[in-house]
């Protein structure tokens, strides 16, 4: 297969879809075993205006895996990182991997939604070859639990499903069914599917067992569709602004002792002593005696109501949990790791009743998604340093409301009026995360406004509830969010984009006399180049043009080089590099091929090795004459520039005209003439 021949029957005239026909193109080529010509397919959309997905980075991984490419497996990890259940990327790592990396690619598999029937069966061959002799994977919603079991069909052991609970276990047997198989059962293997109603507040693990052995176990964490009831007939944003109700802050606690430790500090200082707010704890089943001594000891002091859990119910059930007896009342969502500072919570109502159609704040945070400052995901700051961010914010930001999509749950105020209207937490997260989101999202169908108020700054810790299961479980729910509001994602890129926080953001900076950003960490260095690239033994005979920056004559010349080497050298072809005002229509001339710009890094000398490049060309008026000087000696490619400006090129060309093709025959003459025959 050429790469003519992989465009075929793809939208390359679609620039809305240039991006899906660059994969769809790259991956029939991996298909035909040309990883060469798949990895510049590949390479070409990841440098993209439009960010490439983790897919798109699979593919370019397992392309460059292929063909030596020494950077593949950075690459890859960049794609799980995105996305921990895209099957693409977990698909190359199980065929690539190593031992432990392929262990944990088949799980990954197992547990993504979009995983092929093909994908899946790779997955469970691994692991019945690795020794494990059954899978279980369920899912409990509203007492109804679905799911399948596949084992290692050696003895005939009759399969039983059991499911443990605080009354002992409840047996289930489990029978093939010849009529309808799993599609995915890799060859010496059996399964079935399982659909059976359950007391979902009493299950709490499924096991299979074949015979007396045990050779599965899956927890259960049951998800509701309904949540919490909204109002038989809907309610929207007053035209006045409501009197002020009571305030129920609610903390789901789990483990951490520190963090929890210091939250619930700043909590009761913020709470103890007034009449109109309570400060509900729930124990979300918590593992750690030390932390359930300390919720003891306040609750025995009256600093905090406690309520707890017989099971792990995860954020928003233990929300609903600690709002069971809230009654008509404005409430403080708060993460056990996140910190209150003096009057954040008189600044937050403040900012809730400052105007009527206002339903939820969220404050400024060193990791609060969108209100982030510095920036989003940053360490937190020490206690010192932070008192100074929000007396400063406070100060520079009094009476500023940002609107944002929607609010981030480790600290949401949500007023009595717009929680009224939008029935509480939903419980088709399970666990945690994005209910926080959907809430928010259907506050803004009654007509409520999310803002953050930049006038308060929380300590957020992060990541500390689920620790290494979170980018587990943010891609699982991230998926159940996209269907329930879609377009959503691109909502919220937007709003990044334009990013209306920053001008608060500047000011707090500006008075703090700090930057507004983290420091960019230093581009590596470039290692030492290579005396000659290494081309492989397969590689095309290229020439490629280098524009650094968009212009009429870059593209002019590469309409004029693609003619002039049809005519005079067939078996060559153009490579672009940099940055064309109309990559769709050069490529569109067949001998043409796109690999955007050289970014410095260590993998330049493979790129171009692999692109079969023999000699540069500099079009007429380009910017950075001498970086292209220095790009020729970095990899000892001959170069050839036109106009006054180029600087000590090979091949000189006076006087230039991109569109002159006397001009284009006399470079494809001289580098054919530098060429093997």
């Amino acid at each position: 297969m050429t790469p003519s021949e992989a465009w075929q029957d793809l939208p390359l005239d679609d620039r809305g879809r240039h991006a899906e026909a660059l994969v769809l193109a790259a991956t029939r080529l991996l298909r035909a075993g040309q990883a060469a010509r798949a990895f510049e397919l590949a390479d070409h959309r990841c440098r993209l205006a439009e960010p490439p997905g983790p897919a798109d980075r699979a593919i370019r991984a397992l392309a460059g895996r292929l063909c030596g490419w020494p950077l593949w497996r950075a690459e890859l990890d960049r794609a799980l990182d995105a996305d921990p259940l895209d099957p693409v990327a977990s698909s190359a790592l199980l065929r690539l991997g190593e031992a432990a990396d392929r262990h944990a690619a088949a799980l990954r598999l197992l547990d993504s939604p979009e995983a092929q029937a093909a994908q899946v069966e790779d997955a469970l061959a691994h692991l019945f070859r690795s020794g494990e002799r059954g899978v279980l994977r369920l899912d409990l919603v509203d007492g109804r639990l679905t799911g399948w079991a596949a084992w290692a069909d050696g003895d005939g052991s009759t399969p039983v499903l059991e499911i443990h609970g605080p009354a002992g276990p409840d047996r289930l047997r489990l029978a093939t069914d010849a009529a309808d198989p799993l599609p995915f059962l890799p060859p010496g293997s059996a399964g079935a599917r399982i659909d059976a109603r359950l007391d979902a507040e009493s299950a709490r693990t499924a096991r299979l067992r074949l015979g007396n052995a045990a050779v599965a176990d899956c927890p259960l964490h049951p998800r509701s569709r309904r949540g919490e009831r909204a109002p038989a007939a809907p309610l929207h944003a007053p035209s006045e602004i409501p009197a002020r109700a009571p305030l129920v802050v609610v903390v789901p606690v789990f483990a951490d002792f520190e963090a929890t430790q210091d939250c619930l500090r700043a909590a009761v200082a913020e709470t103890e002593g007034r009449p109109n707010r309570r400060l509900v704890v729930v124990d979300d089943a918590s593992p750690d005696p030390k932390l359930k001594l300390l919720l003891d000891a306040l609750a025995g002091r009256g600093m905090i109501e406690l309520k707890r859990s017989a099971r792990n119910l995860g954020f928003a059930g233990a929300v609903r949990r600690g709002l069971e007896d809230a009654g008509r009342a404005d409430i403080l969502l708060l993460n056990a790791d996140a910190l209150l500072p003096p009057g954040a919570i008189d600044r937050l109502a403040g900012a809730a009743y400052a105007e009527a159609d206002i339903g939820t704040v969220t404050p400024l945070s060193n990791n609060g998604e969108y209100a982030s400052f510095p920036a989003p995901g940053s360490d937190a700051p020490s206690p010192g340093l932070a008192a100074r961010i929000d007396e400063t914010a406070a100060r520079v930001n009094d009476g500023r409301l940002v609107d944002m999509p929607t609010g981030t749950g480790f600290c949401l105020f949500v007023r009595h009026d717009c929680r009224a209207a939008v029935g509480g937490l939903p419980g088709i997260y399970g666990r945690g995360y994005f209910e926080d989101m959907e809430l928010c999202l259907r506050a803004r169908e009654h007509g409520f406004r999310n803002v953050c108020a930049p006038s308060v700054f929380v300590i957020h810790h992060g990541s500390r509830s689920f620790g290494a299961e979170k980018a587990v479980l943010v891609a699982r729910n991230l998926r159940v969010l996209r269907t329930r509001f879609p377009g959503i994602e691109t909502e919220c890129a937007t709003f990044v984009a334009a990013d209306p926080l920053a001008s608060a953001r500047q000011a707090i900076a500006d008075a703090l006399r700090a930057p507004t950003r983290l420091p960019e960490p230093e581009p590596p260095e470039p290692g030492p180049a290579p005396e000659a690239l290494a081309y492989p033994p397969d590689a095309p005979l290229s020439l490629g043009l280098v524009s650094p920056a968009p212009s009429g004559a870059a593209d002019a010349l590469a309409a004029a080089l693609s003619a002039a080497l049809r005519r005079r050298r067939p078996d060559a072809r153009l490579v672009l590099l940099g940055h064309f005002l109309d990559d769709l229509a050069l490529i569109g001339r067949g001998n043409v091929i796109v690999a955007g710009p050289l970014d410095g890094g260590s993998d330049d000398a493979f790129r171009l090795a692999l692109l079969g490049l023999r000699a540069l060309v500099l079009p007429p008026g380009a910017p950075d004459p001498q970086g292209f000087a220095r790009l020729c000696r970095r990899f000892g490619l001959p170069g050839a520039a036109a106009g006054a400006d180029a600087t000590d090129p090979d091949l000189f060309i006076p006087e230039p005209n991109a569109h002159d093709t006397g001009h284009a025959l006399a470079i494809v003459d001289w580098f054919a003439g530098r060429c093997p025959p």
